[in-house]
């Protein structure tokens, strides 16, 4: 039988650490201890109060000088796993990690996890709501660091947005055409204004669009106000960016920019089909996209 307590403990002790681990025959207790080997492969990282589980193996014998005279047991008597508590890692600097430890680890810090962060590691990134400075500097940094750690393997890029800035629609816009990684772009529910343009903006063969979703493309528009001079130079502003976008959507939808004009003059709707055939997506996808071909 196996005991822990305190280290105030008057009873024969070996200390682990902040443990004393007690032995006890199996009878009566003894003056002289039993042989003990205590192996403890791993020691799984903290949790809430520092709680931790040691695996120990205990081997039984006789001792005639009542000392731990030779650490290698002759005969194992029986194995106990109990629980425990440690004070902080540092004080395990040369304990072995096992698979054991490492899986216990693994499975703590996905508990700790969010759900975008889960996606994160999956390599997916979601756009929903309007686009606004926040959002899409958020954005930004999350295709950088998928940038980062692999530059082959291909990003998805999930978008149910009305559209917002334009200038946050831009930056997240320019960072896709900057990377070297292949990012699929997927329209679920509604992608319109500026969100059809980061949709339109995906790689080519890998714009997607979900069944009953919609795409809207329109001219951009604002509030001016002030002097006339000063109305002047933001009125000019928005048709300069309205070119822009328009060169955006011909380039990347195979369209002269004269249908272009045309067709952003007002709200224009389209669903999976007709999104299909004006080139802004590729394919209407009604099962989890092909990764077979992906580069690790």
């Amino acid at each position: 039988m196996l005991l822990l307590e305190p280290l105030d403990s008057t009873n024969f002790f070996s200390q682990v650490n902040n443990f004393r681990l007690i032995a006890i025959s199996e009878s009566t207790k003894t003056s002289q201890p039993p042989r003990l080997s205590v192996f403890y492969g791993c020691l799984p990282p903290a949790t809430g109060d520092n709680s931790r589980i040691l695996l120990v193996v205990c081997f039984a014998g006789s001792d005639r000088a009542g000392r731990w005279t030779n650490p290698v047991p002759r005969r194992p008597c029986r194995h106990v796993v109990m629980e425990g508590s440690t004070t902080m890692n540092s004080q395990f600097p040369n304990a072995p990690v096992g698979p054991m430890a490492m899986a216990y680890a693994d499975y703590q810090r996905q508990r700790q996890m969010t759900l975008g962060d889960l996606l994160l590691e999956n390599r997916i990134v979601f756009l929903q709501g309007e686009i606004y400075d926040g959002n899409a500097n958020e954005l930004v940094m999350k295709l950088l660091y998928l940038q980062s750690e692999n530059r082959r393997k291909q990003v998805h890029f999930y978008i149910n947005s009305p559209g917002g800035s334009v200038t946050s629609t831009m930056a997240i816009y320019d960072t896709m055409q900057m990377l070297s990684c292949p990012v699929a772009t997927y329209c679920v529910g509604l992608a319109a204004s500026g969100g059809a343009i980061l949709l339109a903006g995906g790689a080519a063969g890998k714009r997607f669009i979900l069944p009953h979703a919609k795409v809207m493309i329109h001219q951009p528009h604002g509030g001016v106000g002030g002097q006339v001079s000063d109305i002047e130079i933001q009125a000019n502003e928005i048709i300069k960016t309205r070119e822009e976008l328009n060169k955006i959507l011909a380039a990347h939808c195979d369209q002269p920019e004269e249908k272009i004009a045309k067709d952003v003059s007002r709200d224009f709707y389209m669903n999976a089909t007709e999104a299909k055939e004006y080139r802004i997506v590729d394919e209407i996808l009604t099962k989890p996209p092909e990764e077979a071909g992906e580069e690790d």
